[in-house]
């Protein structure tokens, strides 16, 4: 199967100066990925939080429990 031409990616929120919120789903296969990126290499708690609210909210059937806080 060939690869797609269209990226299938959905900035979900940012402020644009601290953080973006970035999500994929795969049509097929359903599987989600989730990106939280930041502008700092650690991300203060307080923006964690709004970020992990934000995606809760849009985009319900996700659930980060993997998720150890810390990837590089």
């Amino acid at each position: 199967m060939p690869l797609p031409n269209e990226t299938n990616y959905q900035v979900i929120d940012t402020d644009y100066e601290n953080y973006s919120l970035v999500y994929n789903c795969n049509e097929m296969t359903q599987y989600q990925i989730v990106w939280i990126l930041s502008r700092k290499p650690v991300m203060d708690s307080a923006t964690m939080v709004k970020v992990l609210g934000i995606l809760a909210e849009r985009v319900p059937n996700f659930s980060p429990t993997h998720f150890d806080g810390i990837t590089y």
